[in-house]
Order: structure tokens, then C-alpha cells, then sequence
């Protein structure tokens, strides 16, 4: 699978458990394939990787790219899906069809390729919270992250999260103002409303301290500002301009990171999230975290915060009556 930017890490991350359900319902062997195109690419492939997505992740199957083509792999991390044959690549009902396409790699008759984002878990009768149970034993399944991230996260949790309890914050800076309002059609909801979910889980938890993962670093000085040295937070590049940072540099350190983040998430005893792939993850590597979506819980406030936004833009002065 060849994947193009600018998604995050783990809306990526999601994007592959979605065509690892269809690999199963299928019964087609997968092979996980990321291209220098994809934002946590490095030239220097770290962790013995032979692509982006392996120095993440162990490979999904016993088999590589460079059984499939006659290329060198060096070649094939610089092209594009479109660049193999177009009849062997499966349809992404979510874009529109690209203006060009220049195949010029032959693609075997049993291979199929895609970059498309799933449906969610085709064929399967969900339930409510069902979704991340079913993920999770897809990662059980198919996903082992490399030891060297790993390390690093269990050093991390001896060092910070083995003497209290911890409670995990995740969220997002100005920049996700555009998907909540433009896909969600809620406000963006302020820190307020996490604090207050903090504060009740701390009235029965005194001593528990807070893991703050965000990509903004005026976020993380509200929380500090409240909560002083309960704040404990991964030492990760954050945006001071309302960005994802992901969307400012690249490369695959930005990666490790987050993935850090989200796996550090997974291991707190409570967590307080929004809309975003990062906690999505992270309740797919635990499924029965006790947590609670701010969105979920104050989604209709917000819905009235957003319209009464958008009202006041609408309105204006009444133009002056001329005198007669």
C-alpha cells in the first residue's frame, strides 16, 4: 500500500487496520508498503527498516514489495500508487478520480494495491465500542511495534506512571478548529471542559497525576498552569502556531513521537480525549480504558456554541435611512 500525506500518524495507523480487515474477510496476505511521500518517511530508514512504515512496525506478513516487482526498492519509495497499473488498484470511493495517470509498473494478476481510507470495518455488525475491541485484536494480529519505540515507552512509564495513578489528556490545538466545525459542526471544545473532567476523576483520585499529550504548546502551559507538577509530558516537538506539527516538518523522529504519545495514552488509567485518531489508537492498543469524549458528553453545548458563532457573523448593521 502506497500512502500519500497529509494525514497523521494514526489516521494512518487506521487506514492499514481497515485494509487488514479486508485482507482477513478476503483472505489475501498483506503487505504494508509506505512510500517517501509519506510525511514520517526518512532516508535513513531507522530501526533496519526497507520502508516508512517498518521503521514503525515489525512487517504485517512474511512477504516484501520486492517480492512482487523486479525494482529496486530505492525506486519504488520514490513512485506513486498511480505509477503501477491502474487496473490492479482498488477504486476510493472518498476522492475524486486523479486527472493523470502515467502506469508504467506491471503488476502481477493476484496482487491488488490501495491507498483508499476503509470503510469502517466492512461486514461487520458494530455495536457501540465494539470498534476498538475489534481493532485491537487486529493488532494483536498483525502489528508489533519495534522494540527500540517500545523500550522507550516502558522507560518512561517505570520512570513516571508506577507510583500513581495517571490520568491521560489528549488534545488537539487551534488547528483542529477546522475538522470540528467543518465535519462535526461543534465548536471546538476549550480546555475548560477537559479540566472539568479532570477535576471530578481527581476528587475521588487526590494523588493521580496527569499525562498531557498535545501538539501545542499553548495548550500544555494552560494545564501546567493549573496543575503544576502533576503534569508529566513526553519530550516531543509541539507548535506554537496553532498547526499540527506534522504539517510543519516531517520526517520520522515527528513520528516516533506521536506514536509514543499514543501508546503512553494507552497505558494511564484514565483518559479525557476528543475527536482524534491519537486517542482512537490508543483505545485500540486498550480497548477497555475508562475514558470520556468531551464531544460525546458536551456535543450538544458545543453545537450551540458553534451556531451562535456563526449567527453573530451573519449579522450586520443596519444601513442608515437617508434623510429626507
Amino acid at each position: 500500500m502506497s500512502r500519500p500525506p497529509p494525514f497523521g500518524f494514526f489516521a494512518s495507523l487506521r487506514q492499514v487496520l481497515g485494509e487488514l480487515w479486508w485482507c482477513k474477510e478476503t483472505g489475501t496476505i498483506p503487505i504494508v508498503f509506505f512510500t517517501q511521500d509519506w510525511v514520517y518517511w526518512s532516508e535513513n530508514r531507522p530501526n533496519n527498516a526497507t520502508n516508512a512504515w517498518e521503521c514503525f512496525f515489525e512487517p504485517v506478513s512474511d512477504y516484501s514489495i520486492t517480492d512482487l516487482f523486479d525494482e529496486d526498492l530505492g525506486y519504488l519509495e520514490q513512485c506513486r500508487i498511480l505509477d503501477f497499473d491502474n487496473a490492479r488498484i482498488l477504486p476510493c470511493p472518498n476522492r475524486r478520480p486523479a486527472r493523470f495517470r502515467n502506469s508504467h509498473i506491471a503488476v502481477p494478476p493476484n496482487v491488488t494495491l490501495t491507498n483508499r481510507w476503509p470503510d469502517t470495518l466492512r461486514g461487520a455488525n458494530l455495536e457501540r465500542g465494539d470498534l476498538h475491541h475489534i481493532l485491537h485484536g487486529l493488532i494483536d494480529e498483525f502489528i508489533k511495534v519495534k522494540p527500540a519505540i517500545l523500550d522507550k515507552v516502558d522507560a518512561f512509564v517505570d520512570a513516571h506512571f508506577r507510583r500513581r495513578r495517571m490520568i491521560g489528556v489528549h488534545i488537539r490545538g487551534g488547528e483542529h478548529n477546522i475538522e470540528i466545525e467543518g465535519w462535526h459542526r461543534m465548536a471546538r471544545a476549550p480546555e475548560s471542559l477537559y479540566c472539568r473532567e479532570i477535576d471530578t476523576y481527581l476528587r475521588s483520585k487526590a494523588d493521580a497525576n496527569i499525562f498531557v499529550a498535545t501538539d501545542n504548546t499553548q495548550t500544555l502551559e494552560i494545564f501546567r498552569q493549573r496543575y503544576g507538577d502533576r503534569v508529566i509530558c513526553y519530550d516531543s516537538q509541539r507548535s506554537s502556531s496553532g498547526r499540527a506539527p506534522h504539517c510543519e516538518t516531517t520526517g520520522y523522529e515527528i513520528g516516533e513521537e506521536v506514536l509514543i504519545d499514543g501508546l503512553l495514552l494507552s497505558r494511564c488509567d484514565f483518559m479525557v480525549h476528543g475527536i482524534s485518531s491519537v486517542p482512537n489508537g490508543s483505545l485500540a492498543f486498550q480497548p477497555d480504558l475508562p475514558r470520556v469524549d468531551v464531544y460525546e458528553k458536551y456535543g450538544r453545548r458545543l453545537q450551540w456554541t458553534l451556531a451562535g458563532k456563526r449567527l453573530l457573523k451573519l449579522k450586520r448593521p443596519l444601513p442608515r435611512r437617508r434623510a429626507e
